[in-house]
């Protein structure tokens, strides 16, 4: 039996938080980075709240859509103009252009950096909704080699628990790494190991119960490194 193992990138590989809050407070606000620092600060708590339900990109958007409403929405299950869609990574494609401001916004996890470094990533695969380019360069930024192919992005699929189920297939042994509960939970498949990454930029409430009946691991970065051989 095969193993592979499955990371998501944003919160899982890269800590790209902050990038994915400036973005999305520029696209809702339409301020500039000072104006940022002072929202984000004073609004933190429920910026952590509302991010444990992001999916996508944008769902960031939802975020600050809701505090600039002070709605008290209690999750991100609605929708919002497709326009802030198309102008989040717009505005990622402008921020890009500023490459040493851009790279300083998506450091890697320094445990998943090692562990990439040390090992031939053929068996690694990426599930991710950013876009291919912005992985790419921040891959060759880090020297990490992963195989083309085993890149799956937002490019190439409407949901990731399609994409798994359809691409394996076979006589798989599979690790998913990913840092959205709803990405594990709908994800309904004996031979799959789910992992749920925490990180403190997300505040997951009552969630001990949901883990356990949807058979899914919580797991910090530093233990990944244990699992994936």
């Amino acid at each position: 039996m095969k193993k592979i193992y499955i990371f998501d990138f944003d919160g899982v590989i890269c800590n790209s938080y902050y990038e994915c809050f400036l973005i999305a407070y520029k696209v809702v606000f339409k301020k500039n980075l000072d104006d940022f620092k002072i929202f984000y600060k004073k609004n933190l708590n429920r910026i952590f709240y509302y991010n444990s339900f992001v999916k996508k990109g944008v769902d960031f958007c939802k975020i600050f859509f809701l505090l600039k409403k002070k709605n008290k929405e209690k999750n991100l299950n609605f929708n919002i103009d497709k326009k802030f869609e198309r102008k989040f990574y717009l505005e990622r494609q402008k921020l890009k252009k500023n490459k040493n401001f851009w790279y300083k916004l998506n450091p890697f996890y320094k445990h998943i950096l090692t562990l990439f470094k040390n090992r031939r990533n053929d068996d690694v695969y990426i599930v991710t909704f950013k876009d291919y380019d912005s992985i790419r360069i921040l891959l060759k930024k880090n020297k990490i080699k992963i195989p083309k192919k085993n890149i799956l992005c937002r490019d190439n699929m409407n949901n990731k628990q399609d994409l798994i189920t359809k691409k394996f297939k076979g006589d798989y042994n599979i690790s998913f790494f990913d840092d959205c509960l709803e990405n594990l939970i709908n994800l309904n498949s004996k031979k799959i190991n789910k992992f749920l990454v925490l990180n403190k930029e997300k505040k997951y409430v009552n969630i001990k119960n949901i883990l356990k009946k949807n058979s899914i691991k919580p797991i910090k970065h530093d233990h990944i490194v244990q699992i994936v051989e």
